[in-house]
């Protein structure tokens, strides 16, 4: 079940910003910017704490714009929803138990991929850990914890990922379907998706030597653009 209507984009946004959530004036959709992130699982907490905002209404006008400032009480909202979507108590007393606490925390922020920081709270909350274990534990990082329990290369990975920019999955979509209806070339599926003609190609199992045969100007790539979204 889809839990609510938006796009997301992973890209690269200003050191203090995580993310900037949007309001289409005209249409009223919603657009959800995540910035790029050297710490995979404070990406994932960004995303469902925006999602919050959203299944909060805390955007509730047409052109409307969203910017975290943890000043206020609709913040608190958003990271205590977040926590609970990522990491719920139920699932949690559900898992096996450890007799230490850092490789029960280990087991926890590997499988929900969250932070240690967001583990420990929901471990508190759930009753699985005491209030001075939750302190002794609350200043790990998922780095250490990862290559002490043997899972560096998850890590590493999702940290890469997390690095990258990434379309809109909604917009990369109608992109396909637009080239396959002869709406736009090849190459503005490409713009869209960030990435070359090529992988294009190859993805939709195209004959590589007619890769060249679409290749347009950045130009072209624009009045494609305009065509398919004034048909909007």
């Amino acid at each position: 079940m889809k839990l609510i209507e938006a796009d997301f984009i992973v890209l690269d946004l200003p050191e203090d910003l995580d993310a900037l959530t949007l309001r289409d004036p005209g249409s009223g959709a919603l657009t959800v910017g995540i910035g790029t992130s050297n710490n995979p699982f404070r990406q994932r907490l960004t995303i469902a704490h925006e999602i919050g905002h959203i299944v909060a209404g805390d955007i509730t006008e047409d052109g409307a714009s969203l910017q975290c400032d943890k000043t206020l009480p609709n913040e608190t909202r958003a990271n205590t929803f977040a926590r609970c979507v990522l990491c719920p108590e139920e699932a949690l007393r559900e898992i096996p138990q450890y007799e230490d606490p850092e490789e029960l925390l280990s087991a926890v922020v590997q499988r929900f991929q969250v932070s240690p920081y967001v583990a420990v709270i929901q471990l508190h909350q759930a009753g699985l850990i005491s209030k001075d274990t939750k302190e002794e534990l609350k200043s790990h990082t998922a780095k250490k914890l990862a290559s002490r329990f043997g899972w560096k290369a998850t890590y590493d990975h999702a940290c890469q990922i997390a690095q990258l920019p990434r379309a809109s999955e909604r917009l990369v979509a109608d992109a396909y379907k637009a080239y396959a209806q002869g709406l736009i070339a090849l190459p503005t599926v490409a713009f869209a998706e960030q990435v070359s003609p090529e992988e294009v190609a190859d993805s939709m199992y195209a004959v590589p030597g007619s890769v060249g045969q679409n290749l347009t100007g950045q130009r072209d790539i624009e009045t494609d653009l305009e065509d398919f979204f004034a048909n909007e």
